[in-house]
């Protein structure tokens, strides 16, 4: 059988993949075909290179993964050249640095790996200087990687099937004598507690709905949630745990709280109960217990895009900018006042939105400010109409270095990196560490990883250890966010004009627009009711919530994800709009008289009290009123009386419908049947009024005409 990958891989031999031309020399434009092969670093010794290492080996674990046997599988190391500016260190984090000034022999792996088979081979190079086949670091820097697999599919030709991509911290040459330290790197670390949503609804006073239960499963011992607590735990107090800032979603905190409390499960069966609300109780405790008195900053509400609702609904950016107080609600935490961490883009609009939640400083990238490998040091920004904000640029390396999926799709062969490997996760943000140590010390570096950082709990030891043993020797000193936050600003500079953030499609931006407008009219139209006491945001701040997850940048990639989130906050609102009705009658309504008014009954289920509009349509033969608007009290009902007047006799049918003043509307339309055998007063009065006016005419005109026949015969 003959596929696809394997014939565009025996198209990329003939480009010379094999023959040892350098990724950087091949051709850019054709897309790597599709994956062969999937590959796995299971270990690597040493991490770092210092001057009394013998040997590098790394053991890699390779499947294959395509519907085809693959034969003749060998592999080796490929190395690039030391880093020297930032721009070649983001080329060599993407894959596209040249990593051929040095290679290892190819080394047979395999000689045929059926479908669904894999094996596991250890690569060795030798580093003491002068040995055969070594390879040799003569300085101490940054060095780019690449683990080379190549092999033949069946039916095709020899190929590079798939590499793996890293940078190699050599923090002493092998061989000479390691050099004291001048000075050391001011370094903080953000560190993400923060989840993709899983609220599907969020129901007054019922128990929270959750659209999987894939949460629980971060949550127990050897999950994603609780390694990033527990490892944080270790070294909370000294060395880099007092460089430590954690960067926490309201959203995810709100939801572990209501799983603590008992939840269910949306499944295709029904609702189900959820299964991990004694290991949510535990997680709590655990990160109450983690960030006591430590420094504590709030992201967006469940990762919402701001730069997209900023730029179509401001409204819903200023909210997911305003949701710190859950972390003093929940973790008695005190969030760093008036920041906010994003790992999205920031343009003018989103500054401006963030700013009316009272935010006065943005922790981000420096992508949308006209300013590029910004320190960790605070920018003043101006905008034209956003006034001032004043933003803490993270590092743009040590964020792609953590970043999964970051290798160029241009390789010419599919690619990973260190951060697509949970074994490797940390690895190059190690590399990119110690890069800014070697090249400028006198400048601070906040690490920031992806707010949905995965690694192995023995990655995330390895990573803060690593961390904790630059600052044993020197090399990193910790400084805390508070004290970065709280430095004057370096320097002034303005957003990028041709800066466009936000990726979601527009479509849907203007239904969460027009949905929040819904939501507002609502609000406006509740108030508290005196017996039931509820504020009237308990029952619309899940509505606006649900929104905020629709626009989770944390959905990018997750196929249909998005769709699902904006299914549940429409049917969210829903069931608030119906929560106010007209009652059906259930029967034809007969008026006892042709001035008789309709009843109408209108039913509240909220808990707080509601303002309401009636409106009715009717055909020709009956003339109606269109009430004032009434408020109706919590958990009551009303029966209003409407005036109409019947111009005829018969059967009508009135269309009645009920909204709030701002026009939202409620419920849902409702059709009364009528019948009547009399004619209204009014009507009645004026036919009476109308015949007498005709018979006065007819009167008087046969008056004139008796008057002037006597006048002719006289």
């Amino acid at each position: 059988m003959r596929t696809t990958a394997a014939a565009v891989a025996a198209l990329f031999v003939l480009l010379g993949s094999l023959c040892g031309i350098p990724a950087s020399a091949q051709t850019r434009q054709v897309p790597p075909p599709e994956p062969v092969l999937k590959v796995d670093v299971t270990a690597m010794t040493p991490r770092i290179v210092t001057e009394s290492d013998d040997d590098l080996r790394i053991t890699v674990r390779v499947r294959n993964i395509a519907k085809v046997p693959v034969r003749n599988l060998a592999a080796r190391l490929q190395f690039g050249e030391r880093q020297r500016t930032n721009l070649q260190v983001r080329q060599a984090l993407r894959g596209t640095a040249p990593q051929d000034a040095q290679s290892t022999p190819f080394q047979q792996v395999s000689p045929e790996l059926m479908p669904g088979e894999a094996t596991e081979f250890t690569l060795t190079a030798a580093l003491t200087p002068g040995a055969p086949n070594g390879v040799a670091f003569l300085e101490p820097g940054v060095y780019p990687l690449l683990v080379n697999i190549n092999g033949i599919p069946d039916g095709g030709a020899e190929a590079r099937l798939a590499g793996v991509n890293m940078l190699l911290p050599v923090r002493s040459a092998p061989g000479q004598v390691t050099t004291a330290t001048q000075r050391s790197l001011p370094l903080t670390v953000l560190w993400p507690i923060a989840a993709r949503p899983r609220v599907a609804a969020r129901p007054f006073n019922q128990s929270v709905v959750l659209a999987d239960d894939m949460l629980a499963a971060e949550l127990r011992p050897g999950g994603r949630l609780h390694t990033l607590v527990e490892a944080a735990a270790k070294v909370r107090t000294g060395g880099i745990g007092d460089g430590l800032c954690f960067a926490i979603d309201p959203d995810l905190v709100a939801t572990v709280r209501d799983m603590a409390n008992g939840y269910r499960v949306r499944t295709r069966e029904g609702l189900v109960r959820g299964e991990g609300s004694e290991e949510a109780k535990a997680w709590l405790t655990s990160l109450r217990e983690l960030v006591a008195d430590q420094c504590v900053v709030a992201t967006q509400y469940a990762g919402a895009d701001l730069a997209a609702l900023a730029a179509h609904s401001p409204r819903l950016a200023t909210a997911a900018a305003n949701r710190s107080s859950v972390l003093s609600e929940v973790l008695d935490a005190d969030p760093l006042p008036g920041a906010l961490w994003t790992t999205d883009d920031i343009d003018e609009r989103a500054a401006k939105a963030v700013a009316k939640a009272g935010t006065d400083l943005v922790v981000a990238n420096a992508r949308g400010v006209d300013v590029r490998w910004a320190p960790a040091e605070p920018l003043t920004v101006d905008g034209d109409d956003s006034g001032r904000l004043r933003v803490l640029p993270f590092d743009e390396l040590g964020a792609l270095a953590l970043r999964p999926r970051s290798a160029s799709p241009q390789l010419g062969y599919p690619a990973t990196v260190a951060a697509d490997d949970r074994t490797i996760a940390g690895q190059n943000a190690i590399a990119t560490v110690l890069f800014k140590a070697m090249a400028d010390p006198s400048k601070p570096m906040l690490l920031a990883p992806p707010r949905t950082f995965a690694a192995t709990a023995d990655e995330v030891d390895w990573l803060l250890g690593t961390l904790n043993g630059f600052i044993a020797d020197g090399l990193v000193q910790p400084v805390s966010l508070t004290a970065l936050a709280g430095a004057d600003s370096v320097g002034r500079a303005r957003f990028d004009r041709n800066a466009t953030g936000g990726r979601l499609p527009k479509g849907m931006m203007r239904e969460l627009d027009e949905l929040d407008g819904q939501i507002t009219d609502l609000s406006e139209a509740m108030k508290e009711d005196p017996t039931s006491q509820v504020e009237p945001q308990a029952i619309v701040s899940p509505l606006r919530e649900a929104l905020l997850r629709t626009a989770s940048a944390d959905f990018h990639g997750v196929r249909g994800a998005r769709a699902r989130a904006l299914e549940s906050a429409t049917a969210q609102l829903q069931t608030v709009r119906h929560g106010v009705r007209i009652s059906d009658p259930g029967r034809t309504i007969g008026l006892a008289s042709g001035s008789s008014p309709i009843p109408v009954s209108v039913t509240n289920r909220l808990p707080v009290q509601i303002t309401v509009r009636v409106k009715l349509t009717s055909g020709a033969g009956l003339r109606l009123s269109q009430p004032s608007a009434v408020e109706i009290p919590a958990g009551r009902s009303r029966n209003l009386k409407i005036p109409a007047e019947v111009l005829r006799a018969g059967r009508f049918t009135v269309n009645v419908y009920l909204s709030t003043p701002g026009g939202t509307q409620l419920g849902e339309p409702t059709t009364y049947e009528l019948t009547s055998t009399e004619y209204g007063v009014i009507t009645v009065i004026v036919t009476a009024t109308a015949a007498g006016a005709l018979l006065l005419l007819a009167g008087r005109r046969i008056y004139r005409r008796l008057r002037s026949n006597g006048a002719g015969r006289g």
